[in-house]
């Protein structure tokens, strides 16, 4: 059976993206024991390969548990520690392992110390913004306002752009009530949807 060593091989001719994901693919049955090795590797291309393993095996029918904690771990470890990294496995995984049920996770994860985890979390609550269910998205938002890290601010203005896009009557009442304590960017890059009239009186709320 393969191991780290041949994906890492094949890894060094790959030069994007989408030639990462075709070695992922040809590597999907890489063993969980293998699949660490890559995501403790200091080249990002193999933590990147490693994630969208276990992508794949995700969706052909490994341990939906035990996916995700292998995905939460090397998240706490800070392996998985860049925006692309995150927002590759963020739905994919995390949120389409939780589409049912409580999503007390995403709220517990979102008071990790690690800021990765805590993007996670975010992201991954994306799989229910598409499905109509902007909730537990803006609950996360609303309680992550204090943020200072810039990814985690693209992360909230990200999905609530998306939000206004798809719900905008959720979203202008939302942003009524939060503007004044989101980070200004965020609010200026929510309303991008938004009737140009509700855009201007939104961001005058928006503090500095």
């Amino acid at each position: 059976m393969a191991g780290a060593d041949e994906v890492a091989a094949a890894l060094v001719r790959a030069t994007d993206d989408a030639s990462i994901r075709r070695v992922a693919r040809r590597f999907a049955a890489l063993p969980p024991t293998e699949i660490d090795s890559l995501l403790w590797s200091e080249h990002r291309p193999d933590r990147l390969a490693a994630l969208l393993i276990l992508v794949e095996q995700y969706r052909a029918g490994r341990d939906p548990s035990a996916v995700v904690e292998q995905l939460l771990d090397a998240a706490r470890a800070e392996r998985v520690d860049d925006e692309e990294l995150v927002a590759a496995v963020a739905e994919s995984i995390l949120g389409d392992a939780h589409r049912e049920g409580s999503r007390n996770r995403f709220f517990q994860l979102a008071k990790s110390d690690v800021v990765w985890v805590r993007m996670l979390a975010l992201l991954a609550t994306g799989v229910f913004v598409k499905a109509g269910d902007p909730s537990t998205t803006l609950e996360l938002v609303e309680r992550l306002a204090p943020e200072r890290h810039p990814g985690m601010r693209q992360a909230s203005a990200t999905l609530l752009r998306t939000i206004g896009k798809r719900m905008p009557d959720t979203l202008i009442p939302f942003l009524d009530r939060t503007a004044r304590r989101l980070p200004r960017e965020v609010v200026q890059m929510a309303v991008e949807h938004l009737p140009a009239d509700e855009a201007d009186r939104i961001r005058s709320l928006a503090k500095g």
